[in-house]
């Protein structure tokens, strides 16, 4: 297996490179989050090699465990890359507070066990801490189920489809561990999904996307993004029916192929996916509200901005995986 954990050490270095040319491509928040998602990846992979898989492995490497504490972020990085007007403060604190919480008790559980102890204790703390693994999980799993909303674009699946490929790895390894053994072909077979999924998506944001008609700096990009989300926030012109990309250009007072670049960028969605995206938000706050259970369908799309039932249901299914009904039923249970 000296080759597979060669080759797995090989690619997770190009994915710091990959990484890198992701950043330099486009100095968006959106773009240096997707850099930072990835190179994270990249770097967990290089510490596994160098923890479990090199001839030469270091056993410092196995009580400062860091992949414990780097996956916490996975999961704010890629909100981060799907929503890039969010405050990152709001998204990191908690992971960063956990992270240190089981490094910490990880460290001296190991120290307290381990040293100079016996081979049982070397067992019971591996328990612990795989034990400490799935329960750090939590905050993937928590931003991989708030992401399902912008499951609405090529580069947003393959973000989203990348920390659930992750999610699947790290789990069925840990259960493999837990019940039956060690199983090096399962085991591989998990780790090389998830390179996959992970690079796929950084070559597909590098090479993949169409070259802009505008070349936009990034403190420029950040601001445009801003506005747009502060207009859609306050005036809501979504709800009109006949908003459109030009009349939002008039209103910001930029090109409209600069604007629609902008939202390429920013957002990972075209203009019209970007407008149904808040109209179908909008839509599932009234499918649910008390003083909207006695309005129809139609006059519910009709206030969301849609002007036609079957492009509300193809957009609602887009959005959330389910039909309007699905989701008032699902949301709003018989008694």
């Amino acid at each position: 297996m000296d080759f597979v954990n060669n080759l797995i050490l090989l690619i997770s270095g190009q994915g710091i490179v990959l990484a890198f040319f992701i950043f330099l491509k486009d100095r968006s928040k959106r773009n240096r989050w997707i850099s930072s998602y990835i190179f994270t990846f990249s770097g967990i992979l290089i510490y596994w090699y160098f923890t479990f898989w090199s001839p030469t492995s270091d056993p410092v490497l196995r009580i400062f465990r860091g992949d414990l504490f780097l996956h916490l972020f996975l999961g704010p990085m890629l909100f981060m890359a799907l929503e890039p007007i969010s405050k990152w403060k709001n998204h990191f604190i908690i992971p960063g507070a956990l992270g240190v919480l089981f490094w910490g008790f990880w460290i001296f559980l190991y120290n307290y066990l381990v040293t100079n102890q016996t081979w049982e204790g070397l067992g019971f703390t591996y328990s612990i801490y795989l034990y400490i693994n799935f329960i750090s999980l939590v905050p993937c799993i928590w931003y991989l189920y708030r992401a399902r909303a912008y499951f609405n674009s090529r580069p947003n699946k393959l973000l989203i489809l990348s920390l659930g490929a992750y999610l699947l790895g790290w789990t069925g390894s840990h259960v493999m561990a837990l019940t039956t053994g060690y199983i090096a072909l399962i085991d591989y077979t998990l780790v090389f999904t998830e390179i996959f999924f992970f690079y796929s998506t950084g070559y597909f944001i590098l090479i993949g996307s169409k070259k802009p008609g505008y070349k936009v700096e990034s403190n420029e990009l950040d601001k445009i993004i801003s506005d747009i989300s502060d207009m859609m926030k306050t005036d809501r012109p979504f709800l009109d029916p006949n908003f459109t990309l030009q009349s939002m250009s008039e209103s910001l007072n930029i090109h409209s192929k600069k604007l629609s670049h902008v939202i390429n960028q920013g957002f990972g969605q075209g203009f019209s996916e970007y407008v149904n995206s808040h109209r179908i938000e909008e839509a599932k706050k009234l499918l649910i509200s008390d003083s909207y259970q006695k309005h129809t369908v139609l006059e519910i799309l009709m206030e969301c901005g849609f002007n036609s039932k079957s492009a509300f249901n193809a957009a609602f299914k887009k959005h959330t995986g389910q039909s309007p009904l699905q989701f008032k039923k699902a949301a709003i249970p018989v008694s």
